[in-house]
Formats: structure tokens, C-alpha cells, sequence
């Protein structure tokens, strides 16, 4: 090999590596000022978003945040007008319940009373009717008893002496001596007996009982048992605690 030509390759490959060495800085250095570049760019970004606020942007600050505090004012005045408002509907609402609640119960108390008054109408209506018959029928009892013992006293020997008292007590109201008697038919032989002499003694059917009526002219008395039982009838419904108060 030649010398000189072995030395001239050892000094190109000396260059080679040279220039070799120094591009691979350089690409070193792209690769780290590319990886640097996204890093500045968030920095520069930050720096920007930090800066201070131009005189219009802080107008139009106070501006957006006066006109979100008047609309906040706004909403809560909406919203407290709304609240008032179906406040007072449901007050409204409440009285008219209440109102219409003392009403139906007026209603109701009104009714009740009216129902109980017709109840107890009725049923005072249905006592009284029952009471009444209940007294009619005792009432009845009673002097179908006394007419029975009146017709025992008619068949004895005391009612001849029964008839002359009261022959003789007829002729005072007439104020007169004579005067015309009457009698049952069965009786008018023994009133024939009782009364005084000159006077007549004429059959009367509507007398049941016994005893006698006496007529003077237009006057007339009467003494008959059965009108005696009459007016004890009377005296007895009234005095006997039966009567009825409705």
C-alpha cells in the first residue's frame, strides 16, 4: 500500500467523522427546540391570559356585571311577586273552604235538628194517638162498670124510692106542682108510683139507664142516671190524671 494514499484515506475518514459528530448535534438540537416549542407556546398562552385589562375591557366587564346584577334583581322581584301572589290565592282558597266547610256544617246542624224535629213530631203524634185510645179504652172499661151496677140498682127495691126524690126534686126548677114526666118504658109503672097525683108519666126510649126528665111548659130538668153518668164521664176524664197535653 502506499503510504501517502493510506494517510490522505485516514484524514477523509477523520472528516467523515467530524462531520458526522456535528450533524448529530444539530439534530439534538432540532429535536430539543421542537420538544421546547409546545412548552413555550402554554407559557406565552398563560402570560397572555395574565396580562392586564384594557380600559374597554374592564367597561364591558362592569358593564355584563351590572346587567347581571339587574337581572338578578329582576328574578327575585319576578319570583317574589310570584310567591305574593299564589299566597294570596291560597289564602283565598282557605277562606272560601273554610267559609263553605261552616256553611255545610250550619247545613248539616240545621238539618239534623229539622229531621229530629219531624222524628220526634211524629212519634209525639203516634204517642198522643196511642195514649188517647189507651184512655178511651179504660175510660169505656170504667163505665161499662158503672152502667152495670147502675142496672143492678135499677133492679131493686130502692130505685122505686129513687124515682119518688126525684119526681119531687124536678118540680123545683119548674117552679110549678105539676108537670110531665118521663121515663124508660120498663119504669113508667113505678114512675106512675113516684111522682105526684095529676101529673103524667109518658115513655121515653131514648132514655137507657133509668130515672126521669120533667117537662113544665117550655122547661125543662132532667135527672136521669143517664145523664148523671154523662157528667161523671166528664168530671172523670178530667179529674182522673188520664187527660192528654200535646
Amino acid at each position: 500500500m502506499d503510504f501517502h494514499q493510506t494517510r490522505a484515506d485516514v484524514g477523509f475518514t477523520h472528516q467523515l467523522r467530524m462531520k458526522g459528530e456535528e450533524l448529530a448535534h444539530e439534530h439534538q438540537r432540532d429535536e430539543d427546540a421542537h420538544r421546547q416549542v409546545p412548552a413555550l407556546r402554554m407559557i406565552r398562552l398563560h402570560a397572555q391570559s395574565l396580562r392586564a385589562p384594557r380600559p374597554d375591557d374592564i367597561d364591558q366587564l362592569d358593564e355584563t356585571q351590572g346587567s347581571k346584577r339587574d337581572g338578578e334583581k329582576r328574578r327575585t322581584a319576578i319570583i317574589q311577586a310570584i310567591d305574593e301572589e299564589i299566597a294570596a290565592e291560597l289564602e283565598k282558597v282557605k277562606t272560601a273552604a273554610e267559609a263553605k266547610a261552616r256553611q255545610m256544617g250550619d247545613y248539616e246542624k240545621v238539618r239534623l235538628q229539622e229531621e229530629t224535629n219531624r222524628k220526634l213530631s211524629h212519634s209525639v203524634v203516634e204517642t198522643g194517638a196511642e195514649l188517647a185510645a189507651r184512655r178511651s179504652e179504660i175510660a169505656q172499661e170504667v163505665f161499662d162498670t158503672c152502667e152495670e151496677r147502675l142496672a143492678a140498682f135499677t133492679a131493686k127495691p130502692e130505685y122505686a124510692d129513687y124515682l119518688k126524690k126525684s119526681a119531687d126534686a124536678l118540680l123545683a126548677p119548674l117552679h110549678a106542682d105539676k108537670a110531665v114526666f118521663y121515663a124508660r118504658p120498663q119504669d113508667v109503672e113505678a114512675a106512675k108510683s113516684a111522682v105526684p097525683a095529676g101529673c103524667e108519666v109518658t115513655a121515653d126510649t131514648t132514655i137507657r139507664l133509668g130515672g126521669l126528665r120533667a117537662k113544665c111548659g117550655a122547661v125543662e130538668a132532667d135527672d136521669t142516671l143517664d145523664m148523671k153518668l154523662e157528667a161523671q164521664k166528664d168530671w172523670f176524664l178530667q179529674n182522673s190524671g188520664m187527660s192528654i197535653a200535646l
